[in-house]
């Protein structure tokens, strides 16, 4: 820790003299020695109720300890103003003092302090979102405190290491830990983190999907908490209690949990999180399929971000009322509610709400019957993505040519510095061959000297030259390859668009045919296979464009928490799972490197596609996990489906391609899928035993920044 900092500390901020009288009376009258050991001490007592105060005193500890040099004191010192930086939030402050007493605790033998800095360096870890050095750190903490005796200590630092745990996604480690703190708290009689430890423990179980377990768990918390009579705690974990019955599938339940969590916000006024629980609530009733009630919670739910001020939480709300809307046979009101949603989009300037609001306008308008306004809209929306990347693709251009152009400079300015060397050498070969005293000798060696660096510059230049080519080269095979990819797209798409314009066109001559002969119903009823056929073909066009834009990443490659994005999808896919009766199971995953938005597109498409093919089970079951083998980590998403034959295997991946014809689907998912693996530099493969065996998807993933 630098000294200058603590002086301008002191300069900046004297303190008063309140608390701890006894001491600070003490050290009035003090000096030397015994003034630095007063002021550590009232340091330590001021760390966790008054933190800034304690930085005060252990600034003027910290000169003191230039002349009066103390290891133990030192020590003891440097902990307490880590724990103060910590308590004031300061966790980058924080950290390099943890790792400093760490050390010198080693150094020093000191097993309680050395307990104590592990426990928060664990802590600054997990603050600044490093979660695998948190648990490393925390876990030592714990096993130290054990060997101490300190039971209080070991289950708080226990229970830092299941969070951190936790939040990279083991869960089995996470479950093991938080199982040591609640036997922790359970001896020393800490009732409330008792109650807090059952709340944690319900979430693990629920993502490591026993539902069953994690309500056990929720309830046990619960009953604490209302005796505790902690409001927020049981508000929360009230919510989580709807969530676990709705993925149980008990919805009644799960509303009945959601309804009183929302009330209890409304008694301690957090507004943001009663809208929040609204649109769940909303979503259960469409699960439901009572659309009324649906659309009555979405209404309450846009009331109070229009009061919050909540303007893009406006826009989205307001759409999911124009689905309710359509869903309803109603899409002329989804069109109403559009028109506002779209006027708010384009005050804020959100682009990417404004393409969701025309999408939606443009299922409405199909809905209404409205075909060439709803083909105007979706290409207006199709635009406005393409605007979207190509904003963003101009800069990664502009960006990528700034840097070429950077790299031409300076290998330009190397030329010229080599060129003015042997210009340097020539000027003094001359003045060296005009006053030359060493004769012939010299001289040709000053003459060699200058055609090995003429020489040295012409190989220079002719490697430049290679290099340029090469790079040319390797541009021109990638646009044919790119060439030849394209045009067998192209094909397949003509091919696959052209059926539902057959469809269209031939059932528009019923309908003429219907009119003439007065067949109304007939007539009617041929309208329906155009709007089906229409429909059919929206739905290829949507597929399309996320084909087109599949083979690129939108994002900057992330550390992804991989079993977070599963979580989402499988709630995004909720109803889907509901239908098809597909309970999926999600064991523990690594973190892997990406982009978090098409990785969640592979999980959904691959988790989508084995619900359909496995809806036919008597016990339809998906799981998503992954192995290692020969230190990679190889990701799984395995149904117990109708399977794939052998020679077919391949051909699943291949766009339009549908194995079976009466499957719902456009054959475009799993081919969207393998186009984001390789642009991740990764491999997907299918293998299946055959026919009823179900269905492996594999995939694998870089595991840090140096693979992608």
């Amino acid at each position: 820790m630098k000294k200058s900092a603590f002086i301008v500390l002191l300069l900046i901020s004297p303190w008063s003299v309140l608390g701890n009288e006894a001491l600070e009376r003490e050290l009035a009258g003090s000096q030397g020695a015994q003034r630095l050991a007063l002021l550590v001490e009232l340091s330590t007592e001021e760390r966790l109720g008054e933190p800034t105060r304690a930085l005060r005193f252990g600034a003027e500890a910290h000169l003191l300890l230039e002349s009066y040099p103390d290891e133990t004191l030192a020590l003891q010192l440097n902990n307490t103003l880590a724990i103060a930086h910590y308590r004031l939030g300061e966790y980058r402050e924080a950290l390099p003092l943890t790792k400093q007493g760490v050390d010198m605790a080693r150094q020093q033998d000191d097993q309680e302090q050395l307990a104590l800095a592990l426990r928060y360096l664990g802590k600054s870890y997990r603050q600044l979102n490093r979660y695998r050095r948190a648990a490393t750190a925390s876990a030592e903490a714990h096993e130290l405190y054990k060997t101490l005796g300190k039971e209080r200590w070991a289950a708080h630092a226990a229970n830092e290491a299941g969070i951190a745990y936790s939040r990279l996604g083991d869960y089995t480690q996470a479950l093991s830990y938080y199982l040591r703190t609640l036997a922790g708290y359970e001896q020393i009689g800490n009732t409330r983190g008792v109650a807090r430890l059952r709340n944690n423990l319900g979430i693990v179980y629920r993502k490591l999907g026993q539902y069953d377990k994690a309500v056990e768990l929720y309830q046990q918390a619960l009953a604490a908490q209302r005796e505790a009579g902690s409001e927020s705690a049981v508000a929360r974990t009230l919510n989580n209690l709807g969530v676990a019955y709705r993925q149980l599938g008990d919805l009644d339940r799960a509303l009945e949990h959601y309804f009183e969590s929302i009330e209890i916000k409304r008694r301690v006024g957090d507004r943001a999180g009663i809208g929040a629980s609204l649109n769940n609530v909303g979503f259960v009733y469409k699960e439901k399929g009572e659309l009324d009630r649906a659309f009555e919670s979405y209404q309450e739910s846009l009331a109070i971000k229009e009061e919050v001020g909540d303007r893009r939480g406006q826009v989205a709300t307001q759409l999911e009322m124009a689905v309710v809307h359509r869903l309803r046979g109603n899409p002329e009101a989804g069109l109403a509610r559009l028109a506002l949603a779209l006027e708010i989009a384009t005050e804020i300037q959100a682009k990417e709400s404004i393409m969701n609001v025309e999408r939606e306008r443009a299922n409405c308008l199909a809905e209404a019957g409205r075909f060439e306004e709803a083909l105007a809209t979706f290409r207006r929306a199709s635009e406005l993505e393409n605007e979207i990347f190509s904003e963003e693709n101009a800069r990664r251009i502009h960006e990528l040519q700034a840097f070429f152009e950077a790299d031409e400079r300076d290998r330009e300015i190397e030329i010229l510095q080599q060129q003015q060397e042997i210009a340097a050498l020539q000027l003094e070969n001359q003045r060296k061959a005009r006053h030359a005293l060493a004769g012939f000798v010299t001289l040709l060696l000053v003459l060699f000297g200058v055609l090995y660096n003429r020489y040295r510059l012409s190989q220079k230049a002719k490697q430049l030259v290679s290099e340029k080519n090469d790079r040319l080269a390797k541009m021109v095979d990638e646009l044919e390859e790119r060439g030849k990819i394209l045009e067998s797209f192209t094909h397949t798409v003509t091919h696959d668009l052209k059926s539902p314009l057959v469809t269209i066109k031939g059932f528009a001559g019923f309908v003429e045919a219907d009119i003439r002969c007065g067949e109304e119903e007939r007539a009617l009823a041929d309208l329906g296979q155009i709007t089906k056929a229409a429909g059919q073909m929206a739905q290829l066009l949507d597929d399309l464009l996320a084909m087109a834009h599949a083979g690129r990443v939108s994002n900057e490659p992330q550390e992804i928490v991989l079993s977070e994005i599963v979580d989402e999808v499988v709630e995004r896919l909720a109803g889907r799972l509901a239908e098809t009766g597909a309970e999926v199971i999600v064991h523990a995953l690594p973190a892997a490197w990406g982009d978090p938005e098409r990785i969640a597109a592979v999980y959904q498409n691959l988790i989508d596609n084995a619900a359909k093919f496995c809806a036919d089970q008597e016990e339809s079951r998906i799981d998503v996990g992954y192995n290692q083998q020969d230190g990679e980590n190889i990701f799984f998403v395995r149904d117990n489906g109708i399977g794939i034959e052998p020679g077919d295997q391949d051909k699943v991946f291949e766009i339009f391609e549908r194995l079976d014809a009466s499957r719902e689907g456009t054959g475009v998912g799993l081919a969207l899928a393998k186009r984001v693996i390789e642009a991740h530099d990764g491999r997907i493969w299918a293998e299946s035993l055959g026919k009823n065996q179900g269905t492996s998807f594999y995939f694998t993933l870089a595991a840090g920044p140096s693979q992608v």
